[in-house]
Order: C-alpha cells, then structure tokens, then sequence
C-alpha cells in the first residue's frame, strides 16, 4: 500500500459506503491528499487544516463561494475508464455546504469547452437563406421549425450534418466570449425561410457575429452547465461525518452534455474542481481530502455489505452472482504479490475468491472448496496444478497471501509461494509459468466465464509488483488489518490492540537491511531496552515502529563514525519524551532520511559533527525544552525537504544551530505549535534558509527565525508566520550582519509584532519581501540601533508603523501602508536616504523624521512629513533631492478643467512598471472608477534619456477648441477627484512633475475639427464610406461655418470630416480626408451622423441629423417655418473617388419646431434596414 519503493499503488475503492483496498494503474492527481501541507497544484484553497482530517495530517478547506480547481492538466483518453473521489465535510458555522463537484473539460489545444459549443440541439440543422452580417441581430434561415427560443440559445456556424458532429466544440457561434450573448428572442416563418431574430440582454441588442455566406450550414446549441458535475451536483454536504462523492467516466458524448459519466464531445485534458459552498456565504466552509482520479477499469456487480468486516469495510459476496471485475492492467513482469482478508462461508461448488483468467488453459487464482480447503491453482499455457490445499474453518477471517517470483534470475522459471495468517504453507513450489504472461482480467468471486462465484466477505485487498519476502508477510498479518504501511505501537484498530517490534536473530542492528528473515516478530512485546547501536549503514524495516524506553535512544551513533546512511524507509520511531531520536557526536558525513522520529527531546542532536544530511523526515516534537534538531560546533549540513511539527517551548529554536557554519536550510515545513522559536541561528555564519515554510502558532512571543552574533547569512523565498503577540517573522540581535533577507513573505496577526526586527544589527539588505503585520500596534520592520540598512523595493503593509529606520539607512522604491494611526516612516537616526517610495496610511500622518535624514520623490497621501518634535505640517526643507509629490484624498474639491500628468526618464536603467489609479465621487460621496483605468499596471515602453514620454489629458467638457475630448456626463455631477502614482521595482522614475488630477487613456491618435468652434467630435460614427473595407471615421461638426449656400462668418450650418481608415503600417492623416458641408446658415447639421446604405449600392452612405433646417427653395411640403429640422445625406463612392459637393439628399420635418434629429438629450438619427427590404432605413426624433 502507498506508492514508494516497490510497491505499485493502490487505492481505498468504496462500495455501498463500504470501503476495501483495490489497486489502480496511476494515481493521476498531484497532491490530493493534502500531504504536502500546502496547497500546491490547488487555486482557490483558502488554507490547509490539520485539526479534522479524512486521511493523513491534513486536508484542505475553503471559506465562502468560490471555484476551487488543480492547475495541473491532466491528459483524458476517452477510451479509458477515469474513477473521480472525493471526501468532504461541512465545518463552517453556516450549515451545510453545497457542493458541485466533478471537472473542467479542455480540447487537445487546451481550450476550455463550454457547454454552447457542444450542446446541439437535435434536429436544428439546417442552413442560412441569405448572407448574414456580425453585426445583423436578425438572420434567415431555410428551416427553423425544430428551433427553441430563449435566453440561453445561440446559432453555430459552418457545422457538420452528417451526423458525426466532427465540428464540435464548435466555436463559431453568435455569442461573445464573455457568454454574455445569448438570446435567440424569436423565429418566425417566411416564404421559404425563417427569421431568426437575436434579442436583448441587460440593454444591449445580441448579434450574429459571423459574416457568413448563403448556404452556410448552422444549428442551434443551448448553453447549460459551465462544467461537468458528474460526482456531484447540488449535494449538500454533511456536518457529521465525512462524505464520499465520485463518479466514474467512459467514452465522449456525441453531442450535447448527458449523460453523465461520459465526456463532453473532444475533452483530452481536464481540470478536476468543485464549486464549494456555491452561492453561500463566508459562514460556510468546505472542508475536503483525499481527491482521487485514477484509471481503474473494474466494475462491481451486486456486491454490498452489511456491518461485518475485517477492517471498517469490506466486499460481500452471495455465491450466486456477485463478482467484481477488477480488469486487465495489473501485470508484473516477473515478480507480483496479491494479499486479502477472506471470511468464507459454506460453498455449493468450488468457488474463486481470486482469479485471474483468459481462458481455461490460462488463468490463476485462490480457491475456497466445498471440502473446506483453500489452495493456490495456477494453469499457464494447459498446464494446470493445484498446491498448498489446507484445511480452513468456515465463518472466520483468514488472511491470504499468495506471490510469484522468478527468484531475481530472469530465466523464465518462476516459484510461487503461499501463506495463511502470515505463516508459510509448504516450501514453495515451481510456477506452471508466468502468471504476467497473458492478458487476462482480474476477478474477485468468480473465474470468468466459468462463474464458480464465492459465498463469503473478502475484505484490504493489496497488489503489489514483487514478491514479498516472508517476514513481510508475518508483518501484514500481525498489523491485524493487513494495511501494511499501518503498524503501529500502541492503537486501538477496530476493537483490537496490537503491537509490533523487531529484534534481529542475532541481536546485532548494526549494518543489516532490516527486513530480513533473519528478524523475529512479536505480537504484544516490550519496549527494548538498548539503543540500536549504530556504526556501519543500515536499513530499517518500512513500516516497523522501533519504541524505546526512557534508558534507550533512538539510533545512537556511539562517535567518531564517518560515512554512515541511515535509511529509515519510513521507520518510525518512538521514545517516551526524553533522549535522542538519533544522537551523534564527533560524527560526520552522516545521511539520515525517510525517517519518522516522535516524543524525544532532541529528536536529532549533533555535536563537533560535519557534512550531515538530514532530508525528507518526519519529526514531531513533545512539550516541554525540546528540539526537532540541535546541532552544535559543526559545517556544512544539509537540513532539506523535512517536516516538523513541535509543541515544545524552548527560546532557542525548535531547529537550533550554535556554532553551525556554511549549511542549508531548505524546503522544510516546520509547524511550531508551542516554541518561542521556530528556527534558532546563535554565532553562525555563511548560512542560507531557502523555500522553509515556518508557521509559529503560540499565544506570545513567537519567533519565525532567530539569529544573534551571526554573519553572512541569506534568508530568502521563505514563508514564514506568525501568530502570537509580540512575535517576529524574523529577529536579528547582536551583530546579525552583511546578511541578505530577500523575496520572503512575512505575516505576523500578534498584537506589537514585527514582520523583521533589528537589533545592533549592520550592513543587512532587505529586498523585495512581502510584509504583512495586522496585529494591533504591530510593525512591518522594526529597528533599534540599527545601522547602513538597505531596504529597497519592499511591500510592506502594518497597522502602526511600516518602518522604523535608524542610521545609514537607504530606503527606496517600497510601498508602505499603514492601516492604523501611525507612522509609514520613522526616521530616528541620521545620514540616511528615503526617497522614491509609495506612502499611504489610513489615518494620522506618514512619517517624521530627524533634521538631517534626507526624504525625497516620494509618494505621499494621507498627511504629512514633519521633523520630530515639530507639529505634523511640512515635508523638511533639506536640499537633499527633487520634491515629494502629495496627491488629495476625497475631501479635496475638484474643478480642474483637465488633468495633465508627465513622466520623464531620467537614467538608463531598465524601466518596470507603473502603478496608478483614478477615481471620481461627487457630492453625494459617491465614489466609482472611470475610464476603466484605476489601480493596474500600465506598462510604459519606448523611453528614451531626459524626453517627455507620453502626456494623459481627461477633460470634463469640451470647452477647448479643435480637440475631441471624452465627456462626463452632466448627471454624474463630478467634484471630487482622486490620482494615485506608486512606483513598482523600478530604479528610473525621477522628477514626476505637474498634474492636478490624474492620468487615464494612453492617446493614439488626436484628429482635430477644421477650424475654432466648430465642435468636430460632438458626434461620431464608423463605417466603410469608400467601399475599401475598412472602417472610417465620420465626426459631426454642427458648428461648422462653411456651407454650400456660400454663407460664411458665425453661420453654423454644420457639416461632418471624414478620416479614411488604413492598412497596417499606415495611419491616419494630418487633416481630415473629406469635408461634407451642411446647406444653410444655423442648419447645425452634423449635430448626430449616422450611417448605412441607403440608396442599395452596397456602400454605406453618410445621414447628418440637421436640427435647425428649414424648408428649402423648390420643397413643397408642409413645412415651411423655421426649425422643421431634417437630415442631408451623402452618398458613399468608390476608393479614390470624391462625395458630391452638395448633399445628394435633403429630407425635412413636417412642421415648424420638429427640431427633427436635435441631438443632445434629445432625439437622435438612426440608420438601419427596419422594413425588411434589405435597403438601409433612416429614422430620426422630433422632439
């Protein structure tokens, strides 16, 4: 059991809630059982739990609604059978937890696919009547009859007929990526076709999407499902007890998304997730483990189980047609082992209880006899025999062995063994053949098609991929539930105690493998008396618990041993809270590894020893002055890859090095639920901690790392917590020196504590960490006496002051927050530098500071500088650099007429990024953002030396001339302004100079009207107007005072300028391409444009609404005051030709006053085809 070593794996398969042990052929999920305590192949986790657990040391949790995925793709062959498990459990004090669970499926490029894209709706093929448009929201098709209209609705395009559906996941639909565009509203039957007509979602009209041809085939699908919920769907989560969900999966759906257990139409990788606690709040929380996908092939059939078993579940088998076909895949090439519990009751006929067949003249198995004996029958190739027939007693559990070896020869001859509670049945027999040989498939109860099905429970079966060795096997059978990875000193397993230890025949440890047939194994025996005496490499046995008592060790290295491995393969040993797991002196080039060491007071001790390597260990530490490791006088170690978990209360470091020089520290979990100190440095030096994970969970003064009087050491990519009061990420005291702390992520939730703490500590360089105290009154790097300090391009964020700095300190380029009254900087000491940083605090002021330490370009919100002891009221006038730049918070009006913010380079360093914001709120308070440009990173490129780069403008109505600026619109009613500039690990922004707001769209273009006042840009429209497929730009002018009646001066008859679009490489010119006059003095056409073919020439005209028209010479109608308003149009042209001078059309209102297309808040012009004739329709307001 367990996948390490020689052993295959295997998996707890589950019946009727009733669990066994079967095996698989690969567990494809990365850590689904929680086991490496952290949440890595896992998005969306909240945090890992240790306190209620399915299996292991951990399990994994999530707070609130959320989708909870692995980033890990797992590749999906639908012609295999996929089993998903699951177990979960409601914890949160809002109830049970509703659980979607099952996978997000992906195609061979990775592609999500959606339901939409799969989900055809039978028998809605069929094909467009006539072209379609993207933009069109009505199509034709030939026949719609067997189409449904609704919100979820959409049509696929270029689709296969044929019945193969080979165009599935099909991806060109009239729907947006955002799925926010399905609605097929209506169909209606024509002459030979039938309207489709798209419909409205949350005011915006739905689309086809596709241009496509006549004849294009199409069908409609209906979006569903987001994802696959095969293992659960809507379950409510039990708070009692944990819950198994699976599902099993096999084959692809044609189309369409049921039924379940199949996958969707082209999945070849999936994500395994879960929507936890779906919809529900915060209150709710989800707790799972033990997430399984594996490609088993088996199937049970009419088995179930009642409350007897062996070991908390089992297979029951009636004798008349209850089977479990394991199936084909779980050969060994030359060696193979099979182990079970077997409760036998009386047989009609000889029956298999285990049986691998292909065919009468090649298969294998157990039987169970109607005489009441048991044997291994093997028949390879027509050659059958029956060995070991021994006598066993009906109603009681025996526990069956049988394994196959070719003895490590490779010649073909193979030797099987067999054994009945853990006893050896004969002396091993010659194999008829190779029982991997044929591709059978694996029975339990039965033999095929031969039936001869077993009356009886069969309960922990295990397979594994070498024969084990008959110590092993006395090992299964004396742990009493035969999981063989589960031996154990002192439990309590289903009502039984047992015990297991080893002692070698020949009472020596020393330089054995110990798990041999030399050892003798005692049920219910005594701890031992003596250390196991170490001084050559020795293996100990997996599984064995070696219990010492309190005269004896662990492993005692008795001294000057050089080049001794200590191979645990996961041993655990056990003392009674004092002593030594393993204890050296004197000892060097040791390895320990795979070991699992409890209740010592040092459970590794190390001393005047060098070059140890301590990996891959499992360490729980008791209360009490206690240590995970202590190593002292010594170099050059290895601490790597261990995980701790301690309750002692030491001050010293649960992982303790005095004295220790030039050794690492990496990739260790260490769970420190009660010391002081998680991991201790005392005049130590040329030390580098990498990758740990340091979690101290005590009440008060608690320590992620410690280090006093040590030199040259680097602390970084560590993640590192804190939960008492006055506790420290990291502390340095006494000459901590010319040490680097580098990209950490720091959290400390104490009351006055400190991500880092200094103490008469120089020359330390502070980079790039992440720093996160919330305790009250708590710090994000605090200093006393403190000296030549780097603290650069850090994130720091604490609720009483961010940093406490002190002499010869360089802080630049961090973002500092306070979330509380206090200081963002403390600058106590003298000679120091703090500039280029971004300051915020949500309450009293950012920092004071001594006369002669230097605060320059920095960002400052919320406050002031001041020098100590003065009132909080002015950033220190030492000539020490350029000015700070303080931006408003809320309460500053705002009346700037535009807002204008430049940057300049000034340095050749490389450029990063820029953090910026802008906000708006009015007098009601009401805050938004706008523009779509608030708090993201906006990359800034093509630099160059002391140049201007680029310059933002947002302007709150058009009041300057010649320029089209964006509009707010005037209920908004905008007062208040806020701009925000943070600097993000960049060396190179120097003098950010004038602004009196903030800065949003980056400008591409700026086209301008053809003169003063003329208001170009008041409306705007696109399209093709020169028919060479590509979209221009058509921009009203209403105040425009050159007409075609020749009037000029303060006219205002209006007009539109159009700008061609361009080709790649190309772009807009200078000035505008064409001019489109209006027709009379105070026409004010242009006031809106619009376009579409009007005149059924395939090119789309220009239509400019004219408000203040009036009847023109030689019209005859009705109108004939001032202010009938209308709209003139001109017709589009060929590429390269030119618009008539005058409108080719003129269409007025029918009375005085109309103010036919008035614009503004008024009605506007509109064109389109609205009666069905496919000729473009013009529709305008008269207000």
């Amino acid at each position: 059991n367990g996948s390490e070593g020689n052993y295959t794996n295997v998996k707890d398969y589950s019946s009727y809630s009733n669990n066994g042990t079967l095996p698989y052929s690969g567990e494809l999920v990365i850590n689904g059982d929680a086991e490496t305590g952290d949440t890595t192949n896992w998005v969306g986790v909240s945090a890992m739990a240790t306190d209620d657990v399915h299996g292991g040391a951990y399990s994994f949790y999530r707070n609130g609604s959320a989708s909870v995925y692995t980033s890990q793709f797992i590749a999906v062959n639908p012609a295999l059978t996929y089993n998903l498990t699951g177990w979960f459990k409601s914890n949160g004090t809002g109830g049970n937890s509703t659980l979607y669970f099952g996978f997000m499926p992906y195609d061979a490029n990775q592609v999500m696919i959606q339901s939409k894209e799969i989900n055809a709706i039978a028998g809605s093929d069929t094909t467009l009547y006539e072209s379609c448009n993207s933009n069109d929201s009505v199509i034709k098709v030939v026949d719609a009859s067997g189409w449904t209209t609704g919100q979820y609705y959409v049509v696929a395009y270029e689709t296969d007929d044929s019945g193969s559906y080979t165009d599935l996941p099909n991806r060109n639909l009239s729907d947006s990526v955002s799925n926010t565009g399905r609605n097929i509203s209506s169909k209606t039957a024509g002459p030979g076709y039938w309207n489709i007509t798209f419909g409205v979602i949350s005011g915006v009209q739905q689309r086809a999407m596709k241009n496509a041809s006549a004849g294009t085939k199409v069908r409609e699908h209906a979006y569903t499902s987001t994802y696959q919920y095969d293992a659960a769907a809507n379950a409510k989560v039990s708070n009692l007890t944990w819950t198994r969900y699976n599902a099993t999966m096999n084959g692809e759906i044609l189309y369409g998304v049921s039924p379940n257990g199949k996958w969707w139409h082209g999945t070849r990788y999936a994500h395994i997730m879960m929507l936890a606690n779906n919809g529900q709040a915060a209150t709710f929380k989800l707790r799972f483990d033990d997430i399984t996908l594996d490609t088993y092939t088996g199937a049970m059939w009419n088995s179930s189980c009642g409350s007897f078993t062996k070991s908390g579940g089992c297979y029951e088998f009636d004798g008349i047609d209850d089977t479990m076909d394991i199936g084909t895949g779980f050969n060994a090439v030359d060696e193979l082992t099979v182990s079970f519990w077997l409760y036998a009751k009386k047989q009609s006929s000889n029956a298999w209880a285990l049986n691998k067949y292909l065919s009468t003249s090649d298969a294998w198995g157990i039987r169970v006899l109607t005489t009441g004996d048991i044997d291994l029958y093997d028949d390879i190739d027509g050659v059958d025999q029956a060995r070991y027939a021994t006598a066993i007693s009906k109603d009681q559990w025996y526990h069956i062995v049988a394994a196959m070896s070719d003895n490590g020869y490779g010649d073909g001859n193979y030797t099987n063994t067999f054994y009945i509670n853990g006893t050896q049945i004969g002396d091993g027999e010659n194999s008829t053949g190779n029982w991997s040989s044929f591709a059978g498939r694996l029975y339990l109860a039965e033999r095929g098609s031969e039936a001869g099905y077993f009356n009886g429970t069969i309960d922990n079966v295990q397979i594994w991929n070498r024969a084990l060795s008959a110590s092993e096997v006395a090992m299964l059978y004396n742990s009493g539930a035969g999981m063989y990875n589960r031996v154990h000193s002192d439990a309590t397993n289903e009502g039984e105690t047992w015990q297991v230890c080893v002692t070698p025949n020949d009472g020596n440890y020393d330089g054995e493998t110990l798990c041999s047939a030399s050892l003798t194994l005692q049920s219910g025996c005594t701890a031992p008396a003596d250390d196991l005496a170490i001084t050559e490499s020795t293996t100990l046995c997996r599984g064995t618990y070696y219990v010492t008592d309190a005269a004896a060790d662990g492993i005692l290295l008795p001294g000057n041993n050089t080049g001794i491995t200590i191979q645990c393969n996961d041993t655990t040993i056990i003392g009674d809270g004092t002593g030594y797991g393993v204890y050296g002196s004197n000892d060097h080039n040791i390895t320990i590894t795979g070991c699992d060491i409890r209740n010592y007071t040092y459970s590794i001790y190390g001393s005047a020893s060098s070059h140890w390597i301590i990996e891959r260990n499992n360490f729980t530490v008791p209360t009490g002055n206690t240590y995970s490791i202590y190593l002292y006088l010594g170099k050059n170690h290895t601490i790597n890859y261990n995980n701790v978990t301690s309750m002692g209360t030491n001050n010293n470091g649960d992982l303790a090095l005095y004295s220790i020089n030039s050794s690492v520290i990496a990739y260790n979990k260490l769970m420190a639920l009660g010391t002081s100190t998680v991991i201790g440095l005392s005049t130590s030096n040329y030390n580098n901690l990498t990758g740990n994970i340091i979690h101290s969970n005590g009440s008060t003064l608690r320590i992620g790392i410690s280090a006093s009087s040590c030199w040259n050491t680097t602390i970084a990519y560590n993640n590192i917590t804190t939960n008492g009061s006055t506790g420290f990420g990291i502390y340095f005291a006494n000459g901590f020196n010319y040490t680097n702390i580098v990209r950490n992520n720091i959290t400390t939730h104490g009351s006055g504590a400190a991500g880092i703490y200094l103490d008469a500590t120089d020359a330390a360089i502070i980079n790039k960490n992440y720093i996160y105290s919330d305790g009250s009154g708590s710090y994000g790097i605090s200093s006393s006496t403190s000296t030549a300090t780097n603290v650069t391009l850090n994130n720091i964020t604490a609720t009483y002051e961010a940093i406490t700095a002190h002499n010869a300190w360089e802080v630049y380029g961090n973002i500092l927050t306070v979330l509380g009254t206090g200081n963002v900087i403390n600058a106590a000491g003298a000679s120091s530098n703090f500039w280029m940083n971004n300051l915020e605090s949500t309450g009293g002021v950012t920092g004071q500071a001594d006369d002669d330490f230097c605060i320059s370009e920095n960002s400052i919100d919320e406050g002031n500088f001041y020098a100590a002891g003065t009132a909080p009221s002015a950033i220190p006038s030492d000539d020490c650099g350029a000015a700070n730049m303080t931006y408003p918070d809320w309460g500053e009006a705002f009346n700037a007429t535009y807002i204008n913010v430049t940057w300049k380079k000034q340095s050749h360093s490389p450029l990063k990024a820029l953090w910026y914001s802008f906000a708006f709120s009015n007098d009601s308070g009401v805050k938004w953002q706008q523009l779509r440009s608030v708090w993201g990173y906006q990359n800034l490129f093509n630099f160059s030396v002391n140049a201007t780069y680029k310059r933002y403008r947002w302007q709150s109505a058009p009041q300057t001339k010649n320029s089209t600026y964006i509009e707010i619109p005037k209920a908004a009613n905008i007062t208040k302004a806020v701009f925000k500039l943070e600097y993000i690990a960049s060396s190179v922004f120097r003098n950010v100079t004038g602004y009196t707001g903030n800065a949003s769209f980056q400008r591409q273009y700026e086209l301008f009207g053809n003169a003063s006042g003329d208001s170009f840009g008041r409306s705007i429209a696109i399209a093709d107007v020169n028919n060479d497929g590509i979209k221009d730009i058509i921009a009203g002018g209403p105040d425009s005072d050159i007409c075609t009646d020749g009037s000029a001066g303060d006219s205002r008859c209006g007009g539109a300028q159009i700008w061609i679009g361009y080709g790649s490489g190309e772009s807009f010119s200078s000035t505008y391409d064409y001019y489109l006059k209006g027709v009379n003095t105070s026409d004010n056409a242009g006031r809106n444009v619009a376009s579409c073919d009007v005149n059924n020439d395939s090119i789309s005209d220009i239509i400019m609404g004219a408000p203040k028209m009036e009847n023109g010479t030689g019209y005859t109608g009705s109108c004939s005051g001032a202010d009938c308003g209308g709209v003139i149009v001109y017709f589009g042209i060929n590429a390269g030709g030119a618009f008539n001078s005058t409108p080719d059309l003129e269409l007025y209102g029918m009375n005085a006053s109309d103010s036919l297309a008035l614009g503004g808040n008024h009605a506007v012009v509109a064109c389109g085809d609205v009666n069905n004739d496919s000729i473009g329709d013009i529709v305008w307001g008269a207000p």
